[in-house]
């Protein structure tokens, strides 16, 4: 051992042949990790600032832009960062570095901060950029913990987020264990298909167990570390500060179990569907096709956006056993590279999930009869008709709106000006499409990629709720038919000075909004027309009536 007093021996635990192969030193940090924290930190200072294209190089920068790789020099900044041809002051500012990042890890971190809504298309941070840039954790994490607050899904959502930034609390075990460590997880896991669900509610066993002096048994039959259990609680409690800090949660709620905050944190399609918005884009897509053979050898194959093939599910996740998932789309966290590509800390995901709560949501298919449909981008798409494309915008627009409410820049805006029974309406109709959605495997054809029309009277039926309170009813059983200038204010998210978009959009001018909902009043008029045709359609007397 080296002292202040005599020299130490070093024992390299390798060959000289490999030593004369490694670099002299570890590669800088900037260029082996993901770069959204550190934009979203340069956007929060504003050290891009007067730093565009135009400006002449700073003094001192590195010009080693010669050695550049071919595909480097090809790529299109626009084409991956929302259409600014123009390199942006991030990409100035961070040339600066000793060792600075390659031109393509940049813009995919711009890539994923955009499509998150962390930033606009004009590399401005949003007001859910704002709340992202001071957690200390992977903006794709901090959006799930904003989304589970708003939601009132906090806790299991939380373990797993402490989890995900410290390792996972379940032990590697000896071989003829492995089957009963599997058989624990699974049992944690509650029928699920996630791993994040299993955490959770290991954790909540855990703390329950140690309450009645039982934890050392627990995590034995359970195959989980005490230690790893109490490093997640101490991170566990960093992270609900630091939603307080943000203003996120009321300053009078102590506890991340407390009800107010976990309303509906026993809703595991909610819990799994909060789970799938932390991975996103992380989402993997299973091949439809197998034979019953090849899934007794290992499961499903999937396919991610990367056009990595023939993936499978990691042997430690609780998917691996599932040999034909409900649904072919898996949102997971990690890839390992061992014996074979792996997909680690997976969990299943429902179209429903990824369509309300991920991306941003586009159309295609006007013009050709039978192939309407929606995507989040070219990879997730998925054929339905129009009725329920415009349905779904319309929740999809309400959950903006409340999270919208909780983030501190954009509450006291007109257009987030919920009210907390329109709040509640609106989760309330949320958890019932998703569990609707969880119970009856028929409103998703996964050959095909559509959905059924009976997923768009599920929507419907289980968001009426919602838009009755949010319509002005009729009496007498008529149906509530709302004007452009009676659309509630979730409806008509358009101020004085903001532009239409809320917290994850681009602004689009008034006219322009005005013209998109007229679209969807169209399309809310044929819906109702052809139910009105419909026997039974017809609303009770009495009543407030339905709401367009």
């Amino acid at each position: 051992r080296a002292g202040r007093v005599r020299a130490g021996t070093c024992y390299r635990l390798f060959s000289l042949a490999r030593k004369d192969h490694m670099e002299p030193y570890q590669t800088p940090e900037m260029l082996r990790t993901p770069l959204e924290e550190l934009v979203l930190q340069v956007k929060l200072l504003g050290l891009d600032r007067g730093m565009e294209a135009e400006n002449p190089p700073p003094a001192g920068s590195k010009k080693k832009k010669k050695k550049k790789k071919k595909n480097e020099e090809k790529d299109d900044d626009a084409g991956l960062t929302g259409g600014d041809s123009k390199t942006s002051g991030i990409h100035r500012f961070l040339e600066m570095a000793i060792d600075p990042p390659t031109k393509t890890m940049i813009n995919k971190a711009l890539a994923l901060l955009i499509n998150i809504g962390a930033m606009t298309t004009t590399r401005a941070l949003t007001s859910l950029g704002d709340v992202l840039a001071v957690m200390p954790c992977d903006p794709r994490i901090a959006k799930m913990l904003v989304y589970a607050a708003a939601l009132s899904c906090l806790d299991p959502i939380l373990t797993f987020a402490a989890s995900i930034s410290y390792r996972s609390p379940f032990i590697m075990c000896l071989p003829f264990e492995r089957e009963r460590a599997q058989n624990a997880k699974l049992n944690l896991a509650q029928g699920s298909g996630s791993d994040g669900i299993a955490v959770a509610n290991g954790y909540s066993e855990w703390v329950r167990a140690s309450r009645n002096g039982k934890s050392f048994k627990f995590c034995r039959e359970n195959f989980m570390s005490r230690s790893s259990l109490g490093m997640i609680r101490s991170i566990r409690g960093q992270m609900f500060r630091f939603l307080k800090d943000a203003r996120l949660i009321p300053r009078e709620v102590t506890s991340p179990s407390d009800a107010k905050l976990n309303r509906f944190s026993k809703c595991l399609p909610l819990t799994r569907a909060l789970i799938a918005l932390g991975a996103y884009p992380n989402i993997a897509m299973g091949s439809i096709g197998v034979t019953a053979s090849s899934r007794k050898k290992g499961g499903l194959k999937y396919e991610t956006r990367d056009r990595m093939k023939n993936v499978m599910v990691h042997p430690s996740s609780v998917n691996k056993t599932h040999k034909d998932p409900k649904y072919p789309y898996m949102g997971f966290f990690e890839v390992v590279r061992s014996t074979n590509v792996f997909l680690h800390t997976t969990s299943v995901a429902s179209p429903l999930s990824l369509i309300l709560l991920t991306g941003h949501m586009e159309t295609f298919g006007e013009n050709q009869p039978g192939a309407y449909g929606l995507q989040l981008d070219p990879f997730l798409r998925w054929t339905c008709s129009k009725g329920l494309s415009s349905r779904l915008e319309t929740l999809r627009k309400a959950i903006l709106g409340c999270v919208s409410m909780m983030l501190p820049k954009a509450r006291h805006l007109k257009e987030n000006k919920l009210s907390h029974a329109q709040a509640q309406r609106i989760v309330e109709a949320v958890v019932e499409v998703l569990t609707t959605e969880s119970q009856d495997a028929d409103l998703f054809r996964a050959d095909s990629g559509r959905m059924s029309s009976r997923m768009g009277s599920s929507v419907s039926s289980a968001s009426s709720s919602f838009f009755a309170g949010n319509g002005k009813g009729r009496g007498g059983g008529g149906r509530g038919r709302r004007r452009r200038d009676e659309w509630s204010e979730w409806d008509d998210p358009v101020g004085e000075e903001e532009g239409y978009g809320g917290i994850m959009e681009p602004a689009v001018s008034k006219e322009e909004h005005y013209n998109r909902l007229r679209g969807l009043q169209k399309l809310a008029d044929a819906n109702d027309q052809k139910s009105a045709n419909t026997p039974g359609a017809a609303g009770g007397g009495g009543g407030a009536g339905r709401g367009n």
